[in-house]
């Protein structure tokens, strides 16, 4: 509902000419990988990870992943086969996909928060 109403009351001119009827934001991102148990930032190095997005793109590459880009559904395979080390996605979603079974360390951070939330 917070984020209908900024939607609707900041974000007008991005919606020009539509009214959106509702606005979406996914749970908190977590951090997923098939060898490596992610304790620290130093932990990505040289980890290629699939990422969703180009911030998440640039954000893993500041922290010195390969960041690798690829459709949701390539995910459990590119991850089994180990074309891609890891992955960021929310817990539900990681269930949903089949991530879970071929994803052997998640990581959650202290704070109960993702890599999406301060």
């Amino acid at each position: 509902m917070a984020a209908h109403e900024f939607a609707t009351t900041h974000m007008q001119d991005a919606f020009e000419g539509v009214y959106p009827i509702a606005v979406f934001a996914h749970t908190p991102g977590k951090i997923h990988t098939r060898d490596v148990s992610i304790e620290s930032a130093d932990d990505l190095k040289g980890l290629a990870m699939r990422a969703p997005s180009k911030t998440m793109n640039r954000y893993l590459g500041l922290l010195g992943a390969q960041a690798v880009g690829m459709p949701m559904p390539q995910i459990p395979e590119a991850i089994s086969r180990g074309v891609i080390d890891g992955l960021t996605l929310p817990f539900e979603s990681a269930a949903a996909l089949g991530v879970l079974d071929v994803a052997q360390n998640h990581t959650f951070s202290r704070a109960n928060r993702g890599y999406t939330r301060r």
